[in-house]
């Protein structure tokens, strides 16, 4: 298989959608403990209410959602080789989709970071979609170039955890003086761009596809 073959395109904008997620949540994950401690000047009890509401959407998701996830036909319509022109939207765009509500999440997060009791009800809907995300990413990734699922998925492991490493390190820089609400409008900005990208992308890698190009 050529390097640029079309189901390499396509793994690597599922890869580029990993890092916007995983980059996005790292970016905007760390204000919320100082925020809850110096702008409500709560406790640090308050600020594990946070993560645990983070933590239960995250667990939601993994229990009630994720099992879902094959019987919307992503993996059938990501090892399929529909015409280009046949179908603007459908199951292969979920991993975009989610990027989108991402987009939401991070919106309606940063609008209500002014609220102690509706951050943390933000935080459990923004666990909740972050992990449904990475899941419908992951299914994607297995199901992108099956010869090479190790090798994707391995790359999958490295931007990941490169890209943590990036939104912390940016947190860092610049959250000194920064608002909760300006960080999760760049984060949105970010997963906004990577949907945007992402789709017309994966157009584009299905008709390369389909054509054989």
């Amino acid at each position: 298989m050529p390097v640029d073959s079309p189901y390499q395109r396509r793994s690597v904008v599922l890869l580029l959608a990993a890092v916007a997620v995983v980059g996005s949540n790292s970016l905007s994950f760390g204000p919320i403990a100082p925020d809850i401690a110096q702008d409500f000047e709560r406790s640090v009890n308050s600020v594990l209410q946070a993560a645990a509401a983070y933590g239960l959407g995250t667990a939601f998701s993994a229990y009630f959602l994720a099992r879902y996830i094959d019987r919307i036909g992503l993996r059938r319509m990501a090892e399929s080789r529909p015409d280009s022109g046949s179908h603007f939207f459908t199951t292969r765009h979920f991993p975009m989709l989610a990027l989108a509500m991402l987009v939401v999440v991070y919106l309606v997060l940063g609008l209500v970071s002014t609220s102690y009791v509706l951050l943390i009800a933000g935080a459990f809907f923004w666990g909740l979609v972050n992990h449904l995300a990475l899941n419908i990413l992951v299914a994607a990734l297995n199901a992108a170039d099956p010869e090479r699922r190790g090798t994707i998925m391995g790359l999958y492991s490295c931007v990941t955890y490169l890209s943590l490493s990036a939104g912390t390190l940016f947190y860092a820089l610049f959250y000194n003086g920064t608002s909760l609400l300006l960080l999760c409008m760049v984060s949105a900005l970010i997963c906004l761009i990577a949907a945007i990208a992402g789709f017309f992308l994966t157009n584009r890698a299905y008709a390369a596809i389909t054509t054989g190009n």
